[in-house]
């Protein structure tokens, strides 16, 4: 058996070679001849479009022209960059590569396509995936909110995910699964993260009661001690707007570096509260959780009610306004975490979130 490729650590270890290595575990005799960029974005975890010539047309079977390759590169963009162990941020992308590797060969689930995933374990990993991008498919965009139909569309899969592993307690055993959003949330409530971001332009319209970093801090604690019972499943975790993409009427998901074992709220609440407007929110809230439900319901036995779903998403609204506390250099721009923590600000609001929690 070949021995795995390693894993690039920068754009430079991209080549036709190390790709051929990979794709070869799934194509024997396949080979790159050149490789060439046709774009990148250097982030928390990079994004290489990459086009490819292939020795034997023959032989590529399925292989397309064009690549999207994700990888932890080494950059001081990373948010565990000067870390000198991993720590959660360093989950993220080990996670991500096991989901590719072990989980979505799985399921049924509109994705992007991935030939290779691999990862170290500790801080790295890499995904050889399709290219949305030149597939000409269309993505989220947070000042472009969605309709009641488009949301309908993403919680259908959703719900698909949230099934296929639903309460199965052999997900216990698989390392990479266990809850990364709280620890992470826990890090942006300490007064070190604090003290900078509050003071940054996303924070100029916040809520009152949000300034007072020990409601947000004992807010936080609350919903995490609330997500750890209940039914579980596996989350994408990240499920906003920006991590959708569009086939027609058809809406797929995009990047499961948070991917969980939690509570279906996690990712209901995060999608149908940040995604759409909050007037439309407020019109179609409780008929999109009753849509989810059925869908759910169409594939498990003990799918939640209404009144539970209810409950669990009015907690969970926590999770989208600490969109206002994430490090003031992370990926996202001030608007955007001005605009999506608004609209969580609002719902929680609405809702009496911090009632629900018991804050």
């Amino acid at each position: 058996m070949n021995a795995r490729p390693a894993l690039p650590r920068q754009p430079e270890d991209l080549t036709p070679e190390w790709l051929t290595a990979c794709l070869q575990s799934t194509h024997p005799g396949i080979r790159i001849t050149d490789l060439s960029f046709a774009g990148g974005h250097v982030s928390w975890a990079s994004k290489y479009r990459v086009s490819v010539r292939y020795d034997d047309d023959d032989l590529r079977g399925d292989l397309p022209d064009q690549f999207c390759i994700k990888a932890s590169l080494d950059n001081p963009s990373r948010p565990d960059a000067d870390d000198t162990e991993p720590g959660p941020f360093s989950r993220l992308w080990v996670a991500e590569g096991h989901f590719y590797r072990d989980l979505a060969p799985e399921l049924e689930l509109v994705m992007p396509r991935s030939w290779y995933a691999d990862t170290d374990e500790r801080r790295s990993a890499v995904i050889v995936m399709e290219d949305l991008v030149a597939a000409g498919y269309s993505f989220g965009r947070f000042d472009r909110p969605l309709g009641a139909d488009t949301v309908a569309a993403a919680l259908e899969q959703a719900a698909v995910l949230h099934a296929q592993w639903w309460n199965d307690d052999r997900m216990l055993e698989r390392p990479f699964l266990t809850d990364i959003l709280g620890p992470i949330f826990h890090a942006l409530a300490v007064p070190a993260n604090w003290d900078d971001v509050i003071q940054r332009p996303r924070c100029a319209g916040l809520p009152d009661w949000l300034r007072d970093r020990t409601v947000v801090a004992r807010a936080v604690e609350a919903m995490v001690e609330h997500a750890r019972g209940g039914p579980a499943c596996v989350v994408h975790g990240d499920l906003h707007i920006g991590n959708l993409y569009f086939v027609g009427d058809t809406v797929g998901l995009l990047d499961f570096q948070v991917v969980s074992r939690g509570r279906p709220a996690v990712d209901v609440a995060y999608l149908l509260a940040g995604a759409m407007s909050t007037s439309d929110r407020r019109t179609h809230e409780r008929e999109l959780l009753e849509h989810y439900r059925q869908a759910l319901t169409a594939r498990v036995d003990s799918a939640p009610s209404l009144d539970e779903l209810w409950l669990d998403y009015r907690r969970r609204l926590m999770h989208g306004v600490m969109n206002y506390f994430t490090p003031g250099d992370a990926d996202q721009s001030e608007d955007y975490k001005a605009t999506v923590g608004g609209r969580f600000a609002a719902a929680a609001e609405d809702l009496g979130m911090l009632s629900a929690l018991g804050v």
